[in-house]
């Protein structure tokens, strides 16, 4: 129970950003034909959307964007939240199977 709580976002069930480093620190250099690809991203307006709808609202919105994260990427990705409204993905493919792209698209 400890454990987990250090280690999972409460709100979103992601990894929490601690534990999402430490996973990132340990992987090991991509092999030939391989590439680890790291995205960092923000999620934009939410004090606007806070300030008009409410912060359950906001609450929704950040749920709603794990979600798709933890659908568009494997098991083996690292995926975490950084912050209030940030997110990473973490990989480790070939190119022809990349996650992200298929999140983008």
């Amino acid at each position: 129970e400890y454990i987990h709580k250090l280690t999972v976002d409460p709100l979103t069930g992601l990894r929490s950003e601690q534990s999402a480093m430490a996973s990132i620190r340990r992987l090991k250099a991509p092999v030939k034909g391989k590439v680890n690809t790291l995205a960092v991203f923000d999620i934009k307006n939410l004090s606007e959307i806070n300030h008009q709808y409410g912060y359950t609202k906001v609450e929704a919105a950040l749920i709603k964007v794990a979600e798709s994260l933890k659908l568009g990427t494997r098991e083996r990705d690292i995926v975490g939240r950084l912050g209030t409204n940030q997110f990473e993905i973490c990989e480790s493919t070939s190119p022809q199977e990349r996650t992200l792209w298929r999140i983008a698209s």
